[in-house]
């Protein structure tokens, strides 16, 4: 039977557009403290590549790289697809529709043995062959297995090789007497006939290809005896000579009558806005899905499509539209944790939503893991402690809150870390941009926001090595307006954050985005970067003193 494809949804838990380690350590830290409760299946993903101290860190504590997810818009895969089996394409007429009335089906897919797709069978394509067919040779033509035929008239081969083929003769009904079937048969010809000896004999005689003896009679030993030494294929059916004429065309294979020419098929992949387009356009009902690999999947239909199930999002670390995975109307937000301030995002439903005053979601999730009475492995605990110190800068920012030090303080226990010489090792990793390129470098921790038409970029990395940081900005300063255009920005900030100095060093690009730094902080840039000393924080220290200038424009 065709089963519709309705395996149990997957919650996706995702931070960000271009993560930083909080994002990600939060998101694989939530996904496995769910999964622990049992029921949905929670999974971790990631919005973007990852930076060099993301990566060191799920490599320190032994954490592959979470499923990259930068596109929720639904898909072929996220419909009701109907797991009908494919077809071979020597199955009968008759056959195929048995199987289209039994399944409620109105197309089925032929496909070769390793399910390669060769073509489809509708309703119509059978009522086209069946009634707009007189042609005596159909059966020849189409090369019908003896087998096929017999199994059609609910018969059996009595005589002969059921795979053989009608090659060239037509059907012909033997019910005069023997001059009359003479008169009318040609060699190679497939007979249908009475009980009457002398007919049967008259037709393996002249040569018949077949004969097929209705109502069930009992077939002579001499009859088989010649049929076989003719090479004359012997079908006993039970039904009469009408019922038998009647129904034999309905034994031609459907690879006699599928569609092979211009097949309207689907990836699993393919985009739901596309398939809508293209159905709109045709009649037909169902329509092939192919896999990754380009072999046969199964069906989808119209009201498939319409009722497809949307992905189900729970976001870390932000809250915001403009950060948010591509696609994120069309998906099912279940719940929200974050630090940041109460963004744009709307949902269709309420939902959990969790946002506290720290420095970092890594505590949130600590806290999450203690109300739910689940213990923290001493791996999610390294994660969990990476991201508070990633995103507090080692607790320099003015984000930073002491229930994000007593936590980190507890994580290192539990992950059997030296907090301070591992903030160290965490920050050399993440300053790293050997062989990296400038875009690479450009798009770390990456942050849009729309002000009314003012689109504005802000990108941060830090760094510990003052060599490092001078690299960067060497790097950096030519690719500047470049990325700015590619990426629709109206401005485009990038912070170089001196960590164990507390400043930051700000690159900048667009019409207008010196006059704005020089109102927003009242301080000159210098040779196209401007030092502002103490200002570690985008969140808390440089995007609201933006936000304000912008405000005066």
């Amino acid at each position: 039977m065709s089963e519709l494809d309705t395996e149990q949804q997957d919650v996706m838990v995702i931070g960000h557009r271009n993560p930083d380690t909080d994002s990600i350590c939060s998101a694989i830290a939530y996904a496995e403290l769910m999964n622990l409760e049992g029921g949905a299946r929670y999974i971790a993903c990631r919005n973007g590549e990852l930076n060099p101290e993301t990566r060191f860190a799920l490599r320190r504590f032994g954490f592959a790289e979470p499923l990259l997810c930068e596109d929720v818009s639904p898909r072929v895969r996220d419909c009701a697809i109907r797991r009908v089996k494919g077809v071979s394409e020597n199955m009968s007429i008759r056959k195929a529709w048995e199987v289209m009335r039994d399944r409620d089906l109105s197309a089925l897919p032929i496909t070769a043995p390793d399910r390669s797709l060769k073509g489809i069978i509708s309703l119509k394509d059978l009522a086209t062959a069946y009634l707009d067919n007189n042609d005596a040779k159909m059966l020849s033509r189409s090369h019908t297995a003896f087998g096929s035929i017999a199994e059609t008239l609910r018969g059996e081969v009595v005589s002969g090789d059921p795979q053989v083929c009608l090659e060239t003769g037509r059907v012909l009904i033997g019910a005069g007497n023997t001059s009359a079937i003479k008169a009318s048969m040609e060699e190679g010809d497939l007979v249908i006939v009475s009980n009457r000896c002398e007919a049967q004999k008259t037709a393996i005689e002249m040569g018949a290809a077949c004969i097929v003896v209705c109502m069930g009679y009992d077939i002579e030993e001499s009859i088989l005896s010649l049929a076989v030494e003719r090479g004359c294929t012997v079908i006993s059916t039970p039904y009469d000579t009408y019922m038998a004429a009647n129904f034999i065309q309905q034994s031609v294979p459907i690879g006699y009558c599928m569609t092979t020419e211009n097949l309207l098929t689907f990836s699993l992949n393919t985009l739901l806005e596309d398939v809508k387009k293209t159905m709109g356009k045709v009649r037909f009902v169902y329509f092939p899905v192919l896999d990754e690999s380009g072999k046969y999947y199964g069906l989808i239909s119209k009201r498939n499509v319409m009722n497809f199930r949307k992905k189900q999002l729970f976001l870390v670390d932000h809250n915001e539209k403009g950060q948010c995975v591509e696609g994120i109307e069309e998906s099912e937000i279940i719940g929200i944790i974050d630090h940041h301030r109460v963004g744009n995002l709307e949902t269709n439903a309420p939902v959990y939503f969790r946002n506290q005053p720290v420095g970092s979601t890594a505590t949130i999730l600590y806290e999450l893991y203690g109300e739910n009475a689940r213990e923290i492995r001493p791996e999610i605990a390294g994660l969990l402690c990476c991201g508070i110190l990633s995103d507090t800068l080692g607790f320099r920012s003015p984000t930073s809150t002491d229930l994000d030090r007593r936590v980190a303080d507890t994580l290192a226990s539990l992950a059997g870390i030296d907090l301070r010489e591992f903030e160290d090792e965490l920050f050399a990793a993440g300053e790293d941009i050997g062989g990296i390129s400038a875009d690479k470098l450009l798009e770390r921790d990456f942050k849009a926001l729309s002000i009314g038409e003012l689109r504005l970029g802000i990108s941060q990395a830090e760094f510990m090595s003052e060599s490092r940081r001078a690299d960067a900005i060497a790097l950096a300063l030519p690719a500047l307006e470049q990325y700015r255009l590619i990426n629709g920005l109206s401005i485009f900030f990038f912070m170089l954050t001196d960590i164990s100095n507390k400043t930051s060093y700000i690159l900048f690009t667009g019409p207008g985005a010196e006059e704005l730094l020089e109102d927003a902080f009242r301080a000159k840039p210098k040779d196209g970067i401007l030092i502002l000393k103490g200002v570690v924080s985008r969140k808390k220290q440089f995007v609201p003193a933006i936000l304000e200038a912008v405000s005066r424009i």
